[in-house]
């Protein structure tokens, strides 16, 4: 059970922790139990005061640049999509021919301006969490919690790098703009590169001043036991995966708080894992999508964590080395009969 599938995008560590945690009695129906803190501390009050000093002048000084470099990028593939895909279109249909191949070349060229700013962002927002952390942890002894913390996130480090799939983020940009619209999409996507990071490694799951865990909880929905479960799920992930939707469909996806989109894998590919977004108000992040079954219907074999699934149909995996979304954990996106708790 703890045997990983590259073709899935899992790793060893990742297994082991998934077999682990499958064998103890717990309920997934329900929330993990959790300790709150009731009151801001004064850990709170340096870790907020090190993310005014450090990201928000950085992003005053450099979110209209990026914003504009990243511009005709954005525009470019919201015009591919829009020609190469009729409404209710399952799959990208041009995805494996050369103009794909160009236009995905195309999408890297137009914005290797905007990669190299980045990127460049990126490891210096590293040296601060580094330097302020190690001066926190210093400063309060807290080193041996430090290596605590460490042990809680290793089964999600090295999770499959996000740069070798860039034509994997091209094609849920594309599906992602058309639900969201071009400058909805695009503003968001811009704050993604500065944002995201800061709370997931400073805030959410800041190593260097907190106690770190792991709770699962649980999402429920709506009844929609009047419709059967194959009607379910193909509206589920008609919604979620097609490349492109109905029109109407279009307008209720953009009213909803929270859309996700996970393409299907190119065709031609025992790849089951796509890199895929989200977006929920004005946050847009990039996560990892392993399919439990293709396009046409045939089962991945992918192993599923919860215990009140009725049927499974996404593993959304938040690797710790994906800098584009604010969390780390494992999920799943199923759908549930909510026994035995609900």
């Amino acid at each position: 059970m703890s045997t990983a599938d590259p073709l899935k995008g899992e790793t060893r560590a990742q297994m082991q922790h998934g077999a682990k945690l499958l064998a103890t009695d717990s309920d997934t129906s329900i929330d993990g139990p959790w300790k709150n803190q009731e009151s801001v501390g004064p850990t709170d009050c340096y870790v907020t005061l090190v993310v005014l000093l450090g990201m928000l002048p950085k992003m005053i000084v450099l979110f209209v640049p990026l914003y504009v470099l990243l511009l005709p990028a954005t525009a470019l593939n919201r015009w591919y999509f829009m020609r190469n895909c009729p409404p209710n279109t399952q799959a990208l249909p041009t995805r494996s021919d050369w103009g794909w191949a160009c236009h995905c070349f195309l999408q890297w060229l137009l914005t290797l301006p905007a990669q190299v700013i980045i990127m460049t962002n990126h490891l210096v927002d590293q040296a601060i969490w580094l330097v302020f952390g190690a001066l926190f942890a210093t400063l309060t002894l807290s080193w041996p919690q430090v290596y605590r913390n460490r042990s809680v996130i290793a089964p999600y480090r090295g999770g499959p790098s996000l740069y070798p799939y860039f034509c994997d983020i091209v094609t849920a940009c594309g599906g992602m703009i058309y639900r969201q619209g071009l400058f909805e999409f695009h503003q968001c996507f811009t704050l993604m590169f500065f944002v995201n990071p800061w709370v997931k490694y400073w805030v959410n799951g800041n190593m260097w001043c907190g106690k770190l865990g792991e709770r699962f909880i649980t999402q429920i929905g709506q009844s929609m036991g009047d419709l059967p479960i194959n009607a379910i799920e193909k509206h589920f992930k008609r919604c979620i995966s097609d490349a492109r939707v109905s029109p109407d469909l279009r307008e209720e996806i953009d009213e909803m708080f929270f859309c996700p989109h996970y393409p299907y894998p190119p065709s031609g590919t025992d790849r089951s894992f796509v890199v895929g977004m989200q977006h929920a108000s004005k946050l847009t992040t990039l996560v990892h999508t392993t399919h439990f079954k293709g396009a046409d219907g045939k089962d991945n074999s992918v192993l599923a964590m919860s215990k009140s699934s009725e049927r499974d149909v996404y593993r959304v995996m938040l690797w710790r080395n994906n800098p584009f979304h604010i969390y780390t954990g494992w999920v799943e996106a199923n759908i549930t009969h909510g026994r035995p708790s609900q």
